[in-house]
């Protein structure tokens, strides 16, 4: 970044998506200036139309062409803005619509659109929380054996099992729709263009105690085995 881009914000002249890092944005020659869009999806969008957007990037709403000045509206001017359900972005009405259970939503990109276009419930609030876990262990072999915690079966030894089953153990990253390599252990925002990250579950494997335990008595009774099973076989081996 050179001495006179330091401090300046570019904006992206269809989302309005704002960052001092050149950089995270994508920049496009336009008529002797250059212009930086978040995405392709926006760069493309003001190709298709560079009248219905400003061109300013954050040096004001006007510029001149041979002597002319044009005046070109930003997408708050269609209206409101309104944040995306999926990526968190603020649009303006001329972005990507669908209504879903009787309520009109606003879609910075095709991506964040069929996003939610395959589970709606995750975005649109109507997914019900799952019910706590009940948290109660029991022998399998000894069902009136009960208690509140994982541990030994006080009767014969064996693993408690959960009698509700817990769900597999799962690992979660938070992840750029528009730039994958930037992933984090925590929510927050892409550092290259401020989107919001989402969650992604990486799953994980949940130790089972039950397995542990009949692996280690099985281990024991093979071994002690062995030498039963050469007295019984000798008469049968040659020599």
């Amino acid at each position: 970044m050179n001495t006179d881009e330091q401090g300046k914000k570019f904006t992206d002249p269809v989302c309005g998506m704002s960052t001092d890092d050149p950089q995270a944005f994508i920049a496009h020659e336009y008529q002797d200036r250059t212009l930086h869009f978040c995405s392709e999806h926006c760069r493309d969008k003001f190709l298709a139309d560079p009248a219905a957007f400003s061109a300013d990037d954050g040096d004001g709403g006007h510029h001149g062409h041979g002597g002319h000045h044009h005046h070109h509206e930003t997408p708050e001017a269609h209206g409101p803005a309104v944040k995306d359900p999926v990526c968190g972005m603020e649009v303006g009405a001329d972005a990507l619509r669908l209504e879903h259970q009787g309520r009109e939503y606003r879609f910075c990109s095709d991506h964040c659109l069929e996003k939610f276009r395959r589970a709606p419930e995750e975005y649109s609030g109507e997914k019900t929380p799952p019910a706590p876990a009940a948290g109660l262990y029991t022998c399998p072999m000894h069902p009136e054996v009960e208690q509140g915690h994982p541990g030994n079966c006080p009767k014969c030894g064996m693993a408690l099992e959960a009698k509700t089953p817990l769900p597999a153990a799962a690992l979660v990253k938070y992840t750029c729709p528009m730039h994958p390599e930037v992933e984090q252990d925590h929510p927050g925002s892409c550092p290259k263009c401020g989107m919001a990250l989402e969650a992604v579950s990486v799953a994980g494997e949940e130790e089972n105690p039950e397995y542990g335990y009949m692996l280690r008595r099985f281990v024991v009774s093979a071994v002690l085995s062995l030498p039963l099973v050469i007295i019984a076989m000798r008469d049968m081996l040659p020599g």
